[in-house]
């Protein structure tokens, strides 16, 4: 197969893999999340040493919450802590999947990191996991002494679906009128679920994600039509005054990059501090392929250090 897009070469041959697969319509949830699993710890790159873990179980509102935490070698007492919010498309991901990618933007940021396995779609439709987000952001604040962090230094933050939910958290939080936190920090976010956008249009297919995976993932968190459209509910259409500053990452080559880069237009007329960075050549799953592309590891590492620059200045 002859890749129609400019990918950057390793993301090609990824890309080249992913139309080569076998088909996965037809596969049950469990199926898929196994088979995401391993997918994405195969093309992840191998786990830093430098980062020490521990599981957590936090109290949320339908009960506990698991979750791990990361601290790197070199972070520093009293420093930051991100909250990051696993991708797989609102029904897939856990804790395990992302392991080695958390590890890596732990070590890149030397930040503290708190990552959620959240509920997932269809079992848990929407608010479960923007509430479950909510609850994790409520409760680090409480224990930011035993954390060993800064409370004033909290990002919340995801790939995909997970940087749909930290967004849909932060919109839930601004609107209860309590504390924020300093910063969310949106890789490839999905924010559309009309998609209504030219990306999903130019990439619908051949760029490792298509436009109908979109649309039927958005269909599973969001089973009533109705909530598609309720500005209430979407980022897209959400009034976004008042938001914590945003740092965005979006990939050339994704069906969504349209949302995160229209997201951020929208952020900023609104007077919200912006920073947005498209990453050339790459595709929407980038944070999940840093094993078997150095370009996409290279645009974590990076993007990592950014966002503890800014927490760190805040």
């Amino acid at each position: 197969m002859r890749v129609p897009f400019a990918f950057e070469p390793e993301t090609a041959t990824f890309v080249r893999s992913v139309e080569q697969g076998p088909p996965t319509e037809g596969l049950s949830i469990s199926a898929l999340r196994d088979g995401y699993r391993a997918t994405v710890i195969a093309n992840s790159v191998e786990p830093d040493s430098g980062v020490t873990t521990r599981d957590l179980a936090i109290p949320g509102e339908t009960g506990e919450i698991a979750a791990r935490l990361y601290v790197p070698e070199s972070s520093r007492e009293g420093g930051g802590l991100l909250i990051y919010v696993h991708g797989g498309g609102f029904a897939v991901g856990d804790l395990d999947s992302h392991d080695r990618l958390v590890r890596l933007i732990a070590a890149a940021s030397r930040l503290t990191v708190l990552c959620l396995d959240y509920p997932l779609a269809p079992e848990h439709p929407f608010p479960a996991a923007r509430d479950a987000v909510v609850a994790a952001f409520e409760w680090v604040r409480a224990n930011a002494a035993s954390l060993g962090i800064d409370a004033r230094r909290i990002a919340l933050g995801g790939e995909s679906a997970g940087a749909t939910h930290a967004i849909m958290a932060a919109l839930e939080l601004v609107r209860s009128g309590g504390d924020v936190p300093a910063i969310v920090w949106a890789l490839v976010p999905a924010t559309d679920p009309a998609g209504s956008t030219a990306s999903h249009r130019d990439f619908a297919n051949g760029a490792g994600r298509t436009a109908q995976e979109f649309a039927y993932l958005w269909s599973l968190y969001l089973p009533d039509e109705a909530q598609r459209s309720d500005p209430a509910i979407v980022p897209a259409l959400a009034d976004l005054a008042g938001m914590p500053a945003l740092l965005i990452h979006t990939a050339e080559y994704d069906p969504a990059r349209d949302d995160g880069e229209q997201l951020a237009q929208r952020a900023h007329a609104a007077g919200v501090s912006v920073t947005l960075t498209r990453h050339a050549g790459l595709v929407h799953q980038f944070p999940e392929i840093t094993g078997i592309s150095s370009a996409s590891r290279e645009a974590i590492v990076q993007a990592a250090r950014e966002l503890a620059d800014a927490l760190m200045k805040g």
